[in-house]
């Protein structure tokens, strides 16, 4: 199985923020298991991401 993804760096980070994701897109063959995630995580803070199997938060 062949997966891609891509990832752009912008000028929209928030000030302060340890990781910075816009539009991460990820896909199994022709089901779209990420469309475009954009979020930001402050510098000294817990961040916690769930989803179903197979939902693409491995890739996150």
């Amino acid at each position: 199985m062949k997966e891609s993804m891509e990832i752009q760096v912008t000028g929209n980070q928030v000030p302060g923020s340890a990781i910075h994701v816009r539009g991460l897109e990820k896909s199994h063959k022709k089901l779209e298991v990420l469309r475009g995630v954009d979020f930001d995580v402050a510098r000294g803070s817990i961040f916690a991401l769930l989803g179903s199997n197979e939902a693409g938060e491995a890739t996150m």
